[in-house]
């Protein structure tokens, strides 16, 4: 995929319950958003060594909001149009951001394994990590 045809829209939430409800609702178009928390998911995930199993979409939301952060990207039929949706909580650092989004960048780019995601992520919060320390960068 060429990258420089390639056009991410980035979509902020302000909770994180907003992220998690758009990502489950084209699954469920029909549910309230009540409804919808209540659906049980075997959805799982994965902080660190942490593999996190969540019963409920609710359970998610709750899990989401303890991370920190979180996000998503969304394809359209359209290959070279994808948008990242994401939140990030205030405490959250700059590491942990950068991971997010180089993880979600990597599903844009058509990396749709989980594992190649997050490891793009891990590599992209090292660098960041090392980058801060060689150019004195603080947050």
């Amino acid at each position: 995929m060429k990258l420089k045809q390639t056009k991410i829209i980035f979509v902020k939430h302000l909770t994180p319950k907003s992220v998690v409800l758009g990502y489950f609702r084209p699954d469920f178009p029909r549910l309230s958003d009540e409804e919808l928390l209540e659906e049980d998911t075997a959805f799982t995930i994965t902080r660190g060594n942490e593999k996190i199993r969540c019963a409920t979409v609710r359970n998610v939301v709750r899990t989401v909001a303890k991370i920190g952060s979180w996000g998503y990207c969304k394809h359209f039929k359209n290959k070279h149009k994808k948008e990242i949706h994401y939140w990030i909580a205030k405490k959250t650092n700059s590491t942990q951001v950068m991971e997010l989004f180089a993880h979600e960048i990597a599903h844009a780019f058509g990396y749709s394994n989980e594992v190649t995601a997050r490891n793009v992520g891990c590599i992209a919060g090292f660098a960041y990590e090392n980058m801060k320390d060689v150019f004195d960068i603080t947050s």
